[in-house]
């Protein structure tokens, strides 16, 4: 397990240093080493990111540092995964965040895990995958929630469970 998360950690800053064909170098040497879901998620993140439009989870230099500085790279996916829901790329932001909610899992750090997992809830909302849907949301706490500015929600609002259902 450390080892995956430690593997996903690396693709993730490769990526976030723009950094792409190494990265998906280094997935394709991984081979069968990687859980299926894993080596998805990871191929996934990468494309998506080198596609990126511009001003997508723009990385200052001051961004790398803190990254760095805090041992982590998953305030990254998050950033990636909300800009990407604010220009409606619900699939490619659904796959970013399924990311982060997993190695959020993996490495005890869950300061993004609720909010990341309603988020990744509306993106399966509107892009009509229920079943998916139904399990993610028996996983968010009851009492979670996250700011978010939508205006088919309402404008600003603070989404919830109920906005999923």
């Amino acid at each position: 397990m450390k080892a995956n998360v430690l593997f996903s950690e690396s693709i993730i800053m490769q990526v976030v240093h723009g950094q792409h064909d190494e990265a998906a170098a280094l997935l394709g040497r991984a081979g069968g080493q990687l859980p299926v879901d894993q080596a998805k998620r990871l191929a996934a993140f990468v494309r998506i990111d080198k596609h990126k439009p511009e001003g997508v989870a723009s990385i200052t230099k001051s961004n790398r540092t803190a990254y760095r500085e805090h041992g982590t790279w998953i305030g990254y996916l998050y950033q990636l995964g909300t800009d990407l829901m604010d220009i409606e790329h619900w699939a490619d932001a659904e796959i970013v965040l399924d990311e982060l909610i997993a190695l959020s899992k993996a490495t005890d750090e869950f300061y993004f895990l609720d909010e990341a997992g309603l988020r990744r809830g509306l993106c399966l909302k509107y892009l009509d995958r229920k079943r998916e849907l139904e399990c993610l949301i028996a996983e968010i706490p009851a009492e979670a929630g996250a700011f978010i500015c939508r205006e088919d929600l309402g404008g600003s609002i603070r989404l919830t469970r109920d906005h999923l259902t």
